[in-house]
């Protein structure tokens, strides 16, 4: 059993000797992958991360874009969502603070996704069959950042290894400048990421998620026909990398403007500009949900307080109130041990199980690694910040 040879059971390990056990932390993730790519198999999501299965055969052939997706998700839609709850916020954003202080006097868990603030990289790797083999890289959180290839090919003596060092072989997590030049890719992205939070919901839906699709998917289709272009001619490395390098300074630059554009459009609280009242700016103020959630009225001059409560809010948008009555549901009831799922035959297999197994296992991992980082931790450290890795490719 791989699970108990490379990990405890993290359904009664605790990743913090101070604290109790996180299990949903991990097992969550692994629910997700699972529920994404079998659905028809009908995992339930659990506490105990040995119940589920090591891997599980795919029901459609999967791309790179769709591992990529993968990582992006917040659960929305699911009885996990992270946009709704209190904990979201007025503004619906699923980044959640994870230790400190707080969490030491009042413990617990809440749901952890693929794509958190702290994610320095994600990282895709794509090998055999027709696929031109490559790693697919994405600066800081998954959910906002657009991936960019680095073609094994690349690497060959006739592609010397090019690449925008610039944007993805320099910097560091520990400074950052307005006037030395064009920071890093990861700023770019860790910035916007960051910028959202003003306006989570707003800016998502209305900018960052579709403009990371819509990069994405011409940064794809670009590689793509390089690669087409590369196996065509004689000059396929060297091809393959000076067509990686103007990819990668292609997204860094959009990002960078992009970024720009977003400080203009949210700036001070108000939407700013936008295309289709260009002289004018108007107000976002809380949503109506929000205040009744909180009890707004003529009085809230005094603070006031508010308790936790399965309610859900009738001024919730349609839409989201039914995801989220369904969580309120949900949450009384216990935890499902995991659907027993028989070990697939080989010839379910196909070429993009390995490539779950492997996006399972990474996910894991981190989990495991955060959680070695965290019990190393004294208590009395909880409040320092740690210290940041310098930024390589």
């Amino acid at each position: 059993d791989f699970m108990k040879i490379m990990a405890p059971d993290i359904k009664y390990f605790s990743y913090n000797a101070l604290l109790p056990p996180i299990p949903m932390y991990t097992t969550m993730r692994q629910w997700w992958v699972f529920r994404s790519v079998a659905p028809g198999l009908g995992i339930q999501i659990t506490d105990d991360a040995r119940a589920y299965p090591f891997s599980v055969p795919v029901e459609k052939k999967l791309t790179h874009l769709d591992m990529m997706d993968l990582f992006r998700t917040h659960y929305e839609g699911t009885q996990f969502d992270m946009t709704l709850g209190a904990l979201a916020g007025p503004f619906q954003s699923p980044n959640r603070l994870e230790g400190g202080r707080g969490m030491m006097a009042f413990p617990g868990q809440f749901a952890r996704s693929p794509s958190i603030p702290r994610t320095s990289y994600t990282q895709v790797s794509q090998t055999g069959g027709e696929s031109e083999p490559a790693v697919w890289f994405a600066p800081d959180c998954s959910a906002s950042s657009v991936f960019v290839p680095f073609f094994a090919r690349a690497l060959l003596p006739e592609g010397a290894g090019k690449y925008d060092v610039a944007a993805y072989g320099e910097g560091s997590m520990k400074e950052f400048s307005f006037t030395a030049g064009t920071p890093p890719a990861w700023w770019a992205f860790d910035f916007v990421a960051n910028w959202m939070d003003l306006s989570y919901k707003n800016m998502s839906q209305m900018y960052v998620y579709p403009k990371v699709q819509k990069l994405q998917h011409e940064v794809a289709a670009r590689a793509a026909a390089a690669v087409a272009s590369a196996n065509q001619g004689g000059a396929g490395a060297a091809a393959l990398a000076e067509e990686q390098a103007r990819l990668q300074r292609h997204v860094t630059d959009e990002w960078w403007s992009f970024a720009a554009m977003l400080v203009v459009r949210y700036n001070d609280g108000f939407f700013n500009f936008g295309e289709q009242a260009p002289q004018k700016v108007g107000p976002i103020g809380y949503p109506a949900f929000w205040l009744e959630m909180t009890g707004f009225d003529r009085e809230s001059y005094f603070p006031t307080w508010f308790s936790r409560t399965p309610a859900v809010p009738q001024l919730l948008d349609v839409q989201e109130r039914v995801v989220a009555e369904r969580a309120a549901d949900a949450a009384v009831k216990p935890l499902s041990a995991a659907a027993a799922v028989p070990a697939p035959a080989p010839a379910l297999a196909t070429l993009a199980v390995p490539m779950m197994a492997a996006a399972a296992a990474a996910i894991f991992v981190a989990g495991v690694a955060l959680g070695q980082s965290l019990g190393r931790r004294a208590a009395e450290a909880e409040a320092a910040r740690a210290d940041y890795l310098k930024l390589s490719c």
